[in-house]
């Protein structure tokens, strides 16, 4: 595997730095999909260093030295490139270019036309190392995809042919690259003569010398471009299939027995077309399992009437195969030939061509089990049956084998043990009828605003994006809880069972400190009151908003800017300055957002903070969805780093931290007073730094789509500036006041922009069994409800719902809709954010 990961790693840096160096490399717009003409040359640099970090290979793992020797050369060369790439960045007080105008000038040096040489060669190296390695049983790749292969082809493993296919087309990709290059070759000494011939003749024609490397530019380039992107796709397809294989060929080798396949094999095949009969008659779609049914089949009496009989049976045995949920039930005395029909049915074609009618696009698995009284206990015992069953299905299917036996799960079973418990047997049969259930139901989704299920590693999770249904499922505070997910993502921060026990505990109605009347947990209520407490209007909030206001009006002043986004400025010079606008919207609302809990003493600690969190806030959907840690490195590095320095601050005594937030200080003093450990309470204000950071993030995003939206529609410009002047004194806001509540196009503009842009979502676990939209949601599942969906509903927002459009919040209807079922951008009912207030300041100053 190691192999394939570095060959794949050299032919992506190949194929983006041949790109470069034609001047063809292009970025595409996430939210368009089209090419960014203006690419910046930082951005190529950028990428450029992320697809040279592929070249690191480990020559005790690989084993392999011409490939070792292949990607330290391709490293060398990319040192080369960079170098170039950097001397094109702009310095300070310049302008900045776009990539393929700067890099225009650079081609025509011969430094790069060296480098293109060097490309040539270790693509022709690099392609005969490949055929070498997959193609010749000699080599170490070979020999390991030939054990595999052999393993798969026992256990009957479908993707022993995935495993084929990929190695045949590799084989024919890298000949037919191979046969590219000779012809290329043969073509540029072609042109080559062409060009002498040109200048040994006249002046006049020395024109044409630029059309011939014109032409052997774009011979270049386009030779061979689609046979790259097939061997590197085949290549991490044969990366992924060599890591996965060796697990599915030991679960399946356990789950085979010597004689799984003894009865099947020793039954006769049926003499002529002695079963023919049973597919003869016509096939319908008949509803009524109970129309069905026959009291019994016999074949005494004329001949008229068994041909009758027989004709009834085929068209309902038909009808079963295509119908749902139903058994077709053979009975008859020993020695008849149930066998043998058995074994016909299974194999016969008109049988399958009616199951996967009846499957209608899904995959369609067959599997024949055949018990009997033999002397061997697992031809006639539930873990026979469960083996069976299993086994025929997962070889088939041998994508399901990591949802079935997950891996923390299946190790034991993959190892050599005696016999497989019947407990482990029991769990992955439930997971596969759980499967299966979710596929069955799964063809009946419509396009309606009914509750549906998705599966998602053996998990289901019911979506909801009816406004009334979002409704129910918010004040269901019974049968729906938030509560897991909150605690199981405090100990995916590291709180310790202690921690989490504590902070839910009910605690006195008379305790010293916030009040606590009911007698609740700190956890359970008293956090969010206290951020009611803090966020809501008043006093508190006030004194927050204050914060950030003297940030930004500190801060957003162009010597400081200059000092603040060093790290990231594109160019500058004496009244301007160039940066990348999400980047700075992130950083100062992430930056004024740790003063106004903080203080100074968090970013004193770690002066990269701010950057370090926006990281890790970016890939924390990884820890929502439990990614493995070999998956999710960066995410837990930029975790960790932001928690350690929580820590520093919590064990610094709190005379000592100044600025801090109320509700920071508060919160420390409630949990040291139950007696929570500072590496919890670190771990759980991070948590709740996390959680919350929507009252953060929120208004970084706003501000930013805000903007975008703005500048996409200029025509708002002048009657905003109009209409906040009055809050300004010079470049001073001087009146919140005015900007909160006289400005209504404003206003319309922040509805408008979380309309657009929101993309928060609300979980719920099921308690219970629970009716939500006339549809039984299962104990134990996930509710998720996408606010997004919401807010594109055009029969409450319009026909021009991807459209930014202000006005539709001015007016009477700015109640109506941001009252309504539909407006969801902070959530809803206990859980709604309740930072919503001081992200609506934050974001307008």
């Amino acid at each position: 595997m190691e192999v394939v990961g570095l060959a794949s790693g050299i032919l992506t840096f190949l194929d983006v730095s041949y790109k470069i160096i034609k001047g063809t490399y292009e970025i595409h717009s996430v939210v368009s999909g089209a090419t960014l003409e203006n690419t910046h040359v930082s951005i190529v640099t950028r990428d450029l260093e992320e697809v040279a970090d592929g070249l690191k290979g480990d020559p005790q793992k690989i084993k392999d030295p011409k490939l070792i020797e292949i990607s330290t050369e391709c490293h060398s060369l990319s040192q080369d490139l960079l170098k170039l790439l950097r001397k094109l960045q702009p310095r300070d007080g310049s302008r900045r270019e776009s990539f393929k105008t700067a890099w225009a000038a650079m081609r025509k040096q011969s430094d790069v036309r060296k480098m293109e040489e060097r490309l040539d060669r270790y693509r022709s190296e690099i392609e005969l190392r490949l055929l070498f390695l997959i193609c010749t049983g000699d080599s170490v790749l070979k020999q390991q995809i030939e054990q595999i292969r052999q393993m798969s082809a026992k256990v009957n493993n479908q993707n022993a042919r995935a495993l084929e296919d990929i190695q045949n087309q590799l084989d024919s990709t890298l000949r037919e690259l191979q046969a590219r290059a000779r012809e290329t070759a043969v073509r540029d000494k072609g042109i080559a003569r062409d060009v002498h011939h040109i200048v040994i003749q006249s002046n006049e024609n020395l024109e044409r010398i630029d059309d011939v490397h014109q032409e052997l530019d774009t011979v270049r380039p386009t030779q061979g471009q689609d046979g790259y992107r097939r061997l590197i796709e085949n290549l991490y397809k044969l990366e992924a299939l060599m890591e996965k294989m060796p697990y599915e060929n030991r679960i399946l080798r356990r789950l085979s027995f010597e004689s799984i396949l003894r009865r099947e094999e020793a039954i006769s095949d049926p003499v002529a077309n002695t079963y023919a009969w049973m597919l003869r008659g016509p096939a319908s779609t008949t509803a009524d399992a109970s129309e069905n049914c026959l009291t019994s089949l016999t074949v005494a009496g004329t001949p008229a009437s068994e041909q009758d009989l027989r004709m009834e049976t085929s068209a309902k045995f038909r009808s079963f195969l295509r119908g749902n949920g139903q058994t077709f039930f053979i009975s008859g005395r020993a020695g008849c030939g149930k066998s043998t029909l058995m074994k016909f049915l299974v194999h016969n074609m008109v049988v399958r061509e009616d199951l996967e009618t009846w499957a209608d696009g899904f995959k369609l698995v067959v599997v024949g089990m055949y018990f009997w009284g033999s002397d061997d206990t697992l031809q006639k015992s539930l873990r026979g049956f469960y083996l069976s069953i299993l086994y025929h299905t997962l070889k088939q299917c041998p994508e399901l084998i990591s949802v079935i036996f997950p891996r923390s799960d299946g190790e034991g079973l993959s190892s050599d043990a005696a016999e497989v418990p019947i407990s482990e047997l029991e769990s992955a049969f439930s997971r596969l009828t759980e499967l299966r259930n979710s596929e069955t139901h799964s063809k009946y989704f419509g396009d309606t605003k009914d509750p549906f299920a998705l599966s998602v590693f053996g998990s289901k999770m019911y979506v909801i994006s009816d406004p009334k249904q979002t409704n129910e499922v918010y004040k269901n505070l019974e049968t729906l809880s938030f509560i897991e997910f909150v605690q199981g993502l405090f100990k995916t921060n590291g709180v310790s069972n202690a921690g989490i026990k504590s902070i839910y505990m009910d605690l006195p109605s008379d305790k010293a400190g916030f009040p606590n009347p009911q007698g609740k947990s700190l956890g359970g209520t008293l956090v969010r009151q206290m951020h009611i407490h803090q966020l809501y209007p008043g006093e508190n909030l006030d004194q927050l908003e204050i914060r950030f206001h003297v940030y930004f009006q500190g801060n957003l002043i162009l010597p400081m800017m200059r000092k603040v986004c060093a790290p990231y400025v594109f160019s500058q010079d004496d009244s301007s300055i160039d940066l990348p606008l999400m980047r700075w919207c992130s950083e100062y609302f992430v930056r004024a957002g740790g003063i106004a809990y903080f203080g100074d003493m968090l970013s004193a600690i770690d002066p990269r903070l701010a950057s370090t969190f926006i990281a890790f806030y970016d890939l924390s959907w990884q820890a929502i969805y439990q990614y493995p840690s070999f998956l999710s490195r960066k995410m837990r590095a930029e975790r960790d780093r932001t928690q350690r320095c929580f820590k520093k601050y919590f064990e610094v005594p709190q005379s000592q931290c100044t600025g801090d937030a109320w509700f920071t200080r508060t919160m420390e003093n409630e949990l040291r007073a139950i007696g929570v450990g500072t590496d919890d309470i670190a771990s759980l204000l991070l948590t709740l730094h996390w959680v919350c950071a929507g009252s953060i993030r929120i208004p970084e995003k706003t501000a930013f789509w805000m903007l975008t939206y703005i500048l996409l529609n200029p025509w708002y410009i002048e009657p905003l500036r109009k209409e906040t002047e009055a809050a300004f004194n010079g470049d001073a806001l001087v009146d919140l006041h005015h900007l909160h509540n006289k400005c209504p196009l404003l206003e319309a503009v922040w509805f408008e922009t979380l309309r657009l842009a929101s993309n928060a979502a609300s979980v719920r676990l099921v308690a219970e069994d629970t009716v939500i939209g006339g549809k039984i949601l299962r104990k134990g599942s996930r509710i998720m409800i996408p606010y997004r969906l919401l807010h594109f509903d055009s029969a409450v927002y319009g026909d021009a719902v991807n459209e930014f459009k202000p006005e539709r919040f001015i007016g009477p209807a700015n109640e109506k809709l941001t009252r309504g079922d539909s407006w969801r951008p902070f959530g809803g009912g206990k859980t709604m954010c309740s930072g919503r207030y001081v992200a609506k300041r934050a974001t307008r100053e």
